[in-house]
C-alpha cells in the first residue's frame, strides 16, 4: 500500500480488503457508505461507463467498511457524487488501474518493464487478483456461506474456483487426522505426524 500512488490508495485498499469487483467499486456513490453501521452497500455495477444491475443475485449485498479506508477518503462531499469518479467527476468508462498497478509494483521493487522487449518481468497483480486473494484469505477464516455473502458469488463452486488450498493447509489437516486416529486407537499415537 505504501507504493500505491496516493490518489489511488483508497480504491486499491477497498478492492484488497473487500473482494469487490472492479465494476462494483467503480460504481459506488458516497451514499453507499453507511458509516454508522460500518457497511458499504453494493447496489449497482459499472460496465464500460454504463450503470448496470449487479452481476449475480447475490451481488446486491453489504460488506464491512474499514476505518482505515474511510480515513483515506477524507470528508464526504456535500452532494452524492461517485466515490471514484474520472477526471471530470463522471462515472469511469476506462479501466485505469493497470498502469497504477504497474507503477506500484515497480516502485515496490516487485517487477519492472524490460527495457529491450517491453515485457513485464516479476510479480503482476490485477484488481481481479486482489479479489481472488481476498477470497482465498477470507476462506481460511470464515464459513463458505459468509464468504459468498461478502464476495457476491452465487454458488459454492464459484467460491471454490477462486480458492487455492496450499500445501501447508493440507498438511495441517493431515496432522489433525493422524492425531485423531491415534486418540481413537486406530493407529499408534506417535505425536506429531507432520513428517509422515
Amino acid at each position: 500500500m505504501n507504493a500505491v500512488p496516493k490518489q489511488w490508495a483508497p480504491l486499491v485498499m477497498l478492492l484488497a480488503t473487500t473482494g469487490l469487483r472492479w465494476g462494483e467499486a467503480s460504481a459506488l456513490r458516497w451514499s453507499d457508505l453507511d458509516h454508522e453501521a460500518g457497511l458499504i452497500r453494493i447496489r449497482r455495477g459499472n460496465w464500460r461507463g454504463q450503470i448496470v444491475t449487479p452481476k449475480t443475485k447475490g451481488s446486491m449485498r453489504t460488506v464491512a467498511l474499514l476505518a482505515e479506508f474511510t480515513a483515506m477518503l477524507g470528508p464526504a462531499p456535500t452532494k452524492d457524487d461517485w466515490l471514484f469518479p474520472d477526471a471530470n467527476g463522471k462515472l469511469r468508462r476506462e479501466y485505469p488501474l493497470r498502469k497504477v498497478m504497474e507503477r506500484t509494483l515497480t516502485k515496490a521493487g516487485l517487477g519492472h518493464r524490460d527495457k529491450e522487449t517491453g515485457a513485464w518481468v516479476g510479480l503482476w497483480v490485477t484488481t481481479h487478483g486482489l479479489r481472488r486473494t481476498f477470497n482465498n484469505l477470507a476462506r481460511q477464516h470464515t464459513s463458505a456461506q459468509v464468504l459468498r455473502s461478502i464476495t457476491g458469488h452465487s454458488t459454492e463452486q464459484m467460491t471454490e474456483r477462486y480458492s487455492l488450498v496450499g500445501g501447508d493447509e493440507k498438511a495441517s489437516v493431515q496432522r489433525v487426522v493422524a492425531r485423531a486416529a491415534g486418540l481413537l486407537g486406530t493407529q499408534p499415537d506417535e505425536g506429531d505426524a507432520s513428517e509422515d
